[in-house]
């Protein structure tokens, strides 16, 4: 049960991430840990920026379970130069 609750935690933030910066879904998905071939395989399943910017998310999350919290998100975010999003997640 804990470990459901703690990946819905960060999922919560995952609209505004999507929103904010699924043009740079690609970078994201580097920050987060994925090859270029997990990337080339998002990029050919997914029709556009945003749904590939969710699978990122969405991948990241179901690997890393309780690893997946919202501080490696907000680095992976300031990596790419999302300084603004990453703070904004704060209070989200």
């Amino acid at each position: 049960m804990e470990e459901n609750e703690e990946k819905a935690d960060v999922q919560k933030y995952f609209d505004k991430v999507i929103n904010e910066v699924s043009h740079k879904w690609d970078d994201l998905a580097r920050k987060l840990g994925f090859n270029e071939n997990n990337i080339k395989g998002i990029k050919t399943d997914q029709p556009d920026q945003d749904h590939r910017c969710r699978e990122v998310l969405d991948r990241w999350r179901n690997r890393e379970g309780r690893k997946a919290t919202l501080q490696v998100l907000k680095q992976a975010l300031i990596n790419i130069d999302e300084q603004a999003t990453a703070e904004s997640l704060e209070g989200a």
